[in-house]
């Protein structure tokens, strides 16, 4: 989802203002690679036998998805205290709790 917001301070400022103190937010998103040729690879290795349509817009969302510095940016400027980190190849996971 977040990589498909042109505004990506809206997603946390409706977790700030939806969630309940203390709730658990779980946002798993994609990770942009480092560079078109990775993402390339990276779609190559784990989509190889989608349809063509597929497989460009998984590069696509690769190529749109932000990096984690530029998410943790962003959670500062939302004023949220969550861990952002890589849990795969192409995955990252942010998580925390909502404040008390």
């Amino acid at each position: 989802l977040l990589h498909h917001l042109p505004d990506p301070s809206v997603l946390w400022n409706e977790i700030k203002r939806l969630g309940r103190r203390g709730a658990a937010v779980y946002v798993m998103d994609l990770v942009r690679p480092e560079t078109p040729d990775i993402a390339r690879q990276i779609v190559d290795t784990v989509a190889a036998r989608e349809d063509p349509i597929l497989r460009e817009d998984f590069y696509n969302s690769l190529c749109a998805a932000f990096t984690l510095d530029e998410v943790r940016g962003q959670l500062i400027a939302a004023g949220l205290d969550f861990d952002v980190t890589q849990v795969s190849d192409r995955h990252m996971l942010v998580r925390g709790l909502t404040s008390p």
